[in-house]
This record gives C-alpha cells, sequence and structure tokens, in this order.
C-alpha cells in the first residue's frame, strides 16, 4: 500500500477524476508535489507530507488517490476522525478501487477501537470491505475482532475460519476458531482447529484440547475421527499405554484388526495389563491367528480364574470357546467347560459351543442331551430362539432329535453367532445349505439371511429373503420396516413401500427405526416438513445413527436450509466408519455454495 505508483498512472488516475488536470503535463510542478509527498509518506514523515498533499490539492483539485494518502497519514497521525473523513471521501469517488476499500475498512477499525460507539458502523463498514476484497486477510481479522467485542461469536468464528483459509499458518486465528467452536459448539471447526494447533505446535494447552476432543468423539460414535484423535494422541504421548488401548479398541470397531494388533502390542510394551492381553487375542481371533490368541487367553485364564468378581472373567471364557471351536479343537473346549467347577452362571453361547461341539465329533447322545438343557433355559438366558427351529409336530418332552436335525441345529447357530468371525458369505452358505430343510423355516432366519445379503450390497436378494420372513410372520414390524426400507429406493415400488411403513409406524410409532424409515418415507412424498419432524424425532432417540443424519442433510438440502443441511452431512460423515466418496464431494461442494453465499462473489453494481 506504500508502494509508489508509475508516474503515467498518477497522470491518469487525475485526469480521469479531475478534468482540468487533464491540460497537466507529467514535468507539471503539480505532479511533483505529488511524488514529494509520497516519497515524505514512504519514509514515515506524515508531518511533513500533509500540508504538501494539500498544496497539490489546491493546485491539482481533489481526487480518490489524494483522499486515500491524505486518510493514511491522518490515520498514522492517530487523527482517526479526519482519516475517517477523507477515506469516506475516497470511497465515494472510487468505490470499487480495491486499495481505498482495504483502507476503509482499517481505518474504520482503527476508529472503533477508539470509539465504542463507532463499532456498529465499522462492522458494517468491514463487512462491505470483505465482500469486495475477500481475498485481503487483514480485513477479516479486524471484522473477527469487532464481532467479539459484540459478543457475536458466530460471525467472529466464520471470519476467523476465512482468515485460515487464506493463511493456513496463522496460529492465533486457530486459537481462536477452538476457543469459539467450543463456546458455540462447532464439532467440525473444532476438530480442524485442535488438530492444527497438536500438529503444529503440541503445547500442553492443545493436547488438553485434543483430549477433550478424542473423548467426546468416542461418546458420539464418531469412530472414524476418534481414530485419528487418538492416533495422534498416541504418537504425541508415545509412552502413555491408554491412549493406545484406547485407538486399539476404535480400531477393532471400524474392522482394521492388523492395525489394531499394532496398537494393542505398542501397548503392552508399555504397561502390560489383563485388560490389553485380552483386547490383543481378540484383534489376533479376528486376523485367524488362532494359536496366537490362545496363548494371550491361556495365560490371561490362568490368572483369573478364580477371582469370580473380575469382570474379564466371563468374557475371557466366553473367547476361548469361541477360539476353540474355530480351531476345532473340540476335546481341549470340552475339558476346559468341565474343568471350570467355579462357573455359577449359565452362559448361553459357552453351552451353545458345548453342543456344537458334542456335533461336530458325531456324540449324538451328549449333543442330545445339550440340546434339552438349553431348551429348558428360560428364553431371556438363550441367544437364539432353539424351540422355534424344532418342527412342530416335535414332542419336546420326548425329544429325541436325529443326526440330521442336530447337525442343521448347529449350523443355523454358527451362522449367526460366528457370522462376524466367517464373515457374511461363509454365514449365507450354512443358512442356505440343504441341510437346514430339517428345520422349521421361521420369520428370524430369513432375516439373517436379509441382514447378510444387504451387507454384500445384494438389494434383490435381501428383499427376496425378507418377503418370505413377511409370508412367516406378517405382523412384525422389524419385517415390515425393513423391507418397506429397502423398498423406498426403488421407485415402482413406492406404493407398497408406503404401506408396509405405514402399518410398522401404526404399530409402534415409538421406534426410532421406524421414524427414520417413515420419515424418509415423507421424504420420498415430497411431504418436507413432516419429514423433518419425524426424523428430528428419530435423530434425539438414535443420534449415533448415519442414516437418519444423511436423510436429515436431504431434508434440509430440498428446502434450501443449506447450513443445517452441512451441519448434518458433517455428522454423517463422522458417523460413518467407512469413507463415502460421493457424500464426501457433496459437504465439499456445498460448503463451496455457502463460502460463495457468504463473501458474495458478484460483480459491483456500476
Amino acid at each position: 500500500m506504500d508502494s509508489m505508483f508509475p508516474l503515467s498512472i498518477l497522470i491518469s488516475v487525475f485526469t480521469m477524476q479531475n478534468p482540468i488536470a487533464a491540460q497537466v503535463q507529467p514535468t507539471s510542478p503539480g505532479i511533483h508535489l505529488f511524488l514529494q509527498a509520497r516519497n515524505l509518506q514512504n519514509q514515515r514523515k506524515y508531518t511533513l507530507a500533509l500540508p504538501v498533499y494539500q498544496q497539490f490539492e489546491a493546485t491539482m483539485g481533489s481526487s480518490p488517490e489524494l483522499n486515500l494518502r491524505l486518510a493514511e497519514c491522518y490515520k498514522e497521525l492517530g487523527k482517526l476522525e479526519k482519516a475517517w473523513e477523507k477515506i469516506q471521501k475516497a470511497h465515494e469517488l472510487a468505490p470499487t478501487q480495491q486499495e481505498i476499500t482495504i483502507q476503509w475498512g482499517l481505518i474504520a477499525y482503527a476508529r472503533a477501537k477508539k470509539e465504542n460507539k463507532f463499532i456498529p458502523a465499522a462492522r458494517t463498514v468491514l463487512k462491505s470491505a470483505t465482500e469486495k476484497v475477500p481475498q485481503e486477510i487483514e480485513l477479516w481479522g479486524r471484522n473477527a475482532e469487532l464481532c467479539e467485542s459484540e459478543n457475536d461469536y458466530s460471525e467472529a468464528l466464520e471470519s476467523w475460519l476465512n482468515v485460515v483459509s487464506l493463511r493456513e499458518d496463522f496460529i492465533p486465528a486457530w486459537q481462536r476458531i477452538l476457543i469459539l467452536s467450543e463456546q458455540l459448539n462447532r464439532y467440525e471447526s473444532q476438530r480442524q482447529s485442535v488438530l492444527y494447533l497438536v500438529n503444529q505446535s503440541g503445547d500442553q494447552k492443545s493436547l488438553q484440547a485434543l483430549e477433550t476432543l478424542a473423548n467426546e468423539q468416542l461418546k458420539k460414535n464418531y469412530l472414524a475421527h476418534a481414530e485419528e484423535s487418538y492416533a495422534l494422541l498416541s504418537q504425541v504421548l508415545k509412552v502413555e499405554p491408554d491412549s493406545w488401548e484406547i485407538l486399539g479398541l476404535i480400531q477393532l470397531d471400524l474392522k482394521k484388526y492388523s492395525q489394531a494388533l499394532e496398537s494393542f502390542k505398542t501397548a503392552l510394551t508399555i504397561r502390560p495389563s489383563h485388560r490389553i492381553r485380552f483386547a490383543t487375542a481378540q484383534a489376533e481371533i479376528k486376523l485367524n491367528n488362532y494359536e496366537e490368541a490362545s496363548k494371550y487367553l491361556l495365560a490371561l485364564w490362568d490368572e483369573i480364574k478364580d477371582d469370580l468378581q473380575n469382570p474379564l472373567r466371563k468374557k475371557t471364557q466366553t473367547m476361548l470357546v469361541y477360539n476353540w471351536f474355530l480351531m476345532e479343537r473340540y476335546n481341549s473346549l470340552l475339558e476346559f467347560v468341565r474343568s471350570d467347577q467355579q462357573n455359577k452362571g449359565v452362559d448361553s453361547i459357552v453351552a451353545i459351543h458345548t453342543f456344537m461341539s458334542w456335533v461336530a465329533k458325531e456324540d449324538w447322545r451328549e449333543a442330545q442331551a445339550q440340546l434339552r438343557y438349553l431348551l429348558n433355559l428360560k428364553e431371556s438366558e438363550v441367544a437364539i430362539n432353539l424351540k422355534e427351529l424344532l418342527p412342530p409336530s416335535m414332542n419336546l418332552s420326548r425329544l429325541s432329535p436325529s443326526p440330521n436335525l442336530l447337525r442343521a441345529i448347529s449350523q443355523r447357530c454358527r451362522a449367526e453367532i460366528h457370522q462376524s468371525f466367517i464373515g457374511e458369505e461363509a454365514s449365507l452358505a450354512l443358512l442356505m445349505s440343504s441341510m437346514l430343510s430339517e428345520l422349521n423355516p421361521t420369520a428370524t432366519t430369513f432375516i439373517l439371511e436379509s441382514n447378510c445379503w444387504s451387507n454384500l450390497g445384494k438389494s434383490t436378494e435381501s428383499i427376496a429373503a425378507l418377503r418370505k420372513a413377511m409370508a412367516l410372520d406378517p405382523k412384525n414390524t422389524t419385517i415390515l420396516n425393513n423391507l418397506g426400507y429397502a423398498l423406498l429406493d426403488q421407485s415402482s415400488s413406492l406404493l407398497e413401500a408406503s404401506n408396509l411403513l405405514e402399518e410398522a409406524y401404526r404399530l409402534r410409532p415409538e421406534d426410532e427405526h421406524i421414524l427414520d424409515s417413515i420419515g424418509w418415507l415423507r421424504f420420498k412424498q415430497n411431504r418436507y416438513a413432516e419429514s423433518e419432524k419425524l426424523l428430528l424425532k428419530a435423530q434425539s432417540l438414535n443420534p449415533q445413527s448415519f442414516d437418519v443424519h444423511v436423510h436429515l442433510f436431504e431434508c434440509f438440502a430440498a428446502q434450501g436450509r443449506d447450513e443445517e443441511s452441512l451441519s448434518a452431512l458433517e455428522v454423517a460423515l463422522a458417523l460413518r466408519q467407512r469413507q463415502e466418496e460421493l457424500l464426501l464431494k457433496r459437504r465439499d461442494d456445498l460448503r463451496r455454495k455457502l463460502n460463495l453465499k457468504k463473501l458474495q462473489l458478484t460483480l459491483p453494481n456500476p
């Protein structure tokens, strides 16, 4: 702003604004006066520059350029009212001249800092100046400061965000963003500021903010973001085992089993614990490293088996049973269950594995006895409703199932309780085996099949399985909801989907999943106000649902409410445990749209 203009430009500026000056030649004494004044100004001799500028004005007349330079001198001398008078004149004469607009905003800010009553006027000027010269970082910063002085924290936050978008390495702006984001409960900007500050400075204050953020992400089930935060915490606090352990648990949930194993092993080297060893065994099992898992689990079991109050005891027992069954070490499993004389409670998972082991060994007598034991348990104690699998004609009091029926029951149990270990395709192979023809067809079996198909992205097969389930249990609200929701994506089936979902909603109007589905149906029917109301209720009951937030995003977007739409989308992406490229692109497009709207990047009126 202090650089000297070329003489040819000066002449053109003055001739455009002052007809008299059009007749002045480059060698005119008036031009030399201006150059002399600029030279004094560049040397910071403002008191000397002012009378020379005034002499020039008396000789040549007024112009935007002259008023700008006079305003700058008055500003530097602390004469802000005079500076404001001159910059106002300059801006009136040349409202599109960027250098004048910048000084217009900065002098307004300087005057507001001296006169509180001038703050509202200065904010209006700065808002206009940032719209006209959005690339000028200082205007955004000054606007943010004045907004904060009037407790307009939302506008201040937006201004600071524009500062870092222009100059990412400006640490004070990130610090203000963090404070304001926490005050306003603005998650995404809070996350961005914390991550940046930790990566750039890593001081105690930013680390505390990162820990707070990471814990909040866990509570809200923002697992992908929580992994990011705990990974950073673990790298910074290298000798803190808790951070590595939590990171590993998050990675387990995200099905990043190799990364989880490395995190747990790091935690073990820092400070071994029963909890970390159990988690390490879980990761080993997920990676099919059953022998390694056995070493961890057996060592852990030896240490805690006599401690009946230890919450890990039952979990370790169950995980050992899972592991031995997956290794097909049925004798070891059965011996272990027999030897655990201290087990005072009924564990249905262990009992079902015992049954499946006898079946695998083809010891039909023991398998029959174990099945009778399972059938005599209370329904609340059994993981699977085994009674519904038996043929209706079978007499439970004289139960003597055939080997084929026992195999079928074992296979059906394994398809359900081992799905997380063997995967959807292997579970489907078990469910669709001819062996299961021995069993009574049930709605729960078809629901399980439908879920497997859905997880594999096979919507046609999933819908077909749900139709079979509905034929067996036409008033089952889970089936009505799942089938209706699946059909919503097929425009030709909208009427059928509507009938199914309306019935599910009538039967269970407070169910969080049904509320989401009926809200999405209303969206498809272009009934946006009703859709929003239902989706917001579903969100209040199930705040960790990815689908609910995506549906809210679409609902707000359809109503042109971009700010709310972006907020819902950002929460959805935080909840999702895998990348959603299409949604990420839509988020970025929406952010750009909002930025353009805020900056009002349009050509100025002539």
